[in-house]
């Protein structure tokens, strides 16, 4: 009887030793970085972004975020995007796709600057490749304007990455 508890135990002690391991394992890091960045090329319903990204992950950045017609309001339709950083002492491209979020208007009106809030989820985000995470972007979204015409427009704001 002493020798089946004794095995019982160590049984239940492995399987506890495994599962601890196994959780570890697979737990998400939480990375936060402050972004900013220029709009590079854009449509009505689509646009590019490029800058740096400074925090946990620092590095180069790049999103293209496609979006219904701002009305004054959007809601994000998708997108993706990369950031080329270092972990653990390699260079590797953290990626995500299938954007989800709003742009809202804070300010402006059609000739003057105009601020957006923006609210931006990507999904498959990970390191290399089609990942598992999410990252949640939110910041501001700058429409400089010059002669009721858009001429320019930045972003800046805070991207937090869950892989």
């Amino acid at each position: 009887m002493k020798a089946m508890l004794r095995l019982a135990l160590f049984v239940l002690s492995a399987l506890a030793m495994t599962l601890a391991g196994t959780s570890a394992a697979t737990a998400a890091t939480t990375y936060k970085d402050t972004v900013s960045g220029e709009e590079t090329q854009w449509t009505a319903t689509q646009g590019t972004f490029v800058g740096t990204a400074k925090g946990d992950l620092p590095g180069d950045w790049k999103t293209t975020i496609n979006h219904t017609p701002l009305t004054p309001d959007a809601t994000v339709t998708g997108g993706n995007f990369s950031l080329n950083t270092t972990m653990n002492g390699s260079s590797v491209t953290v990626r995500g796709d299938s954007a989800t979020g709003t742009v809202k208007l804070k300010s402006g009106t059609l000739c003057t600057d105009q601020q957006y809030a923006v609210d931006v989820t990507y999904y498959h985000v990970g390191p290399g490749g089609k990942g598992s995470g999410t990252a949640h972007f939110t910041g501001t979204l700058t429409h400089k304007v010059s002669l009721c015409v858009v001429v320019a427009a930045t972003v800046s704001g805070n991207l937090t990455m869950n892989f």
